[in-house]
């Protein structure tokens, strides 16, 4: 791992890099065999790679199209979020804690998982989080009802937490030891649980015939943003909760209300 840092500085790219680098070229020694590769062509080279890596991915997956609903297919409304929270206090807090703050703080699902007791400044009432997508830090005040969630459930499971490195949310996978629960693990669970609870919906069909489905994890991040713009009025307030860089892309992400534009316009 010491000869990894030498490429990366960022400890978590390293640690990212290297986990996804072995599962494709299955040893240690192999992938620092293609790091040396990639670092010593120029850096047009590796420009041209990396369209062409693009250009098989756009042949293999074919884009979505979501032509039909546009902002709608990314909102999960509040039914349908109330309803998971519900589903999941009967069966797993964890998730249930997993969904009430992706649905109000707007982070994404592989940022939510990773956060640790050290995070939280119950003081100052915000939560530090790490973007892995942008690779940096920032920080957002804590909605305060999922405040005192969180403060409950660190203190009902510190012995668990304290054991998984003050992962919050843990990890009791005996088959895969872990200190937090997958991403992917969740946004499956999450998906399975709007589909039991009758609650699904298809939103358009994709190039290659797939049926896209409109709830899933990442439209409880559309629920938060919309929600506090709503309240706020101000998308300013909704792109800092999303730790967007530009408001455009916070837009995409706001359910519009056309009940609203046709009582503006018809009275």
């Amino acid at each position: 791992m010491e000869k990894l840092k030498k490429y990366f500085k960022d400890e978590i790219k390293c640690d990212e890099t290297f986990h996804y680098l072995k599962r494709i070229f299955g040893s240690e020694e192999e992938v620092f065999n293609k790091l040396e590769l990639f670092f010593s062509h120029s850096k047009q080279d590796l420009r041209e790679f990396s369209k062409i890596i693009n250009w098989i991915i756009a042949e293999k997956y074919p884009r979505k199209n979501q032509r039909y609903l546009g902002n709608e297919a990314r909102y999960m409304p509040d039914n349908v979020f109330l309803a998971l929270l519900e589903h999941f206090h009967k069966i797993n807090e964890r998730v249930e804690l997993i969904v009430e703050f992706e649905g109000l703080e707007g982070s994404r699902i592989e940022d939510v998982v990773d956060l640790k007791v050290e995070n939280f400044d119950f003081d100052k009432h915000e939560v530090r989080v790490y973007n892995k997508k942008s690779s940096r830090w920032y920080t957002i005040p804590i909605e305060s009802h999922l405040e005192d969630h969180i403060k409950e459930f660190i203190q009902k499971h510190r012995e668990s937490i304290e054991s998984h490195e003050n992962y919050i949310f843990f990890s009791n996978n005996f088959k895969q030891i872990r200190n937090h629960l997958s991403k992917d693990w969740v946004r499956n669970t999450i998906r399975e649980a709007v589909n039991e609870l009758g609650l699904q919906k298809v939103y358009a069909t994709s190039t290659n015939g797939k049926k896209l489905n409109m709830y899933s994890s990442h439209s409880l991040r559309s629920h938060a943003l919309t929600r506090v713009y709503r309240l706020s009025g101000d998308i300013q307030v909704a792109k800092e909760l999303a730790d967007h860089s530009k408001t455009s892309t916070t837009d995409l992400y706001i359910a519009k209300d056309h009940k609203k534009l046709e009582n503006v316009m018809r009275n």
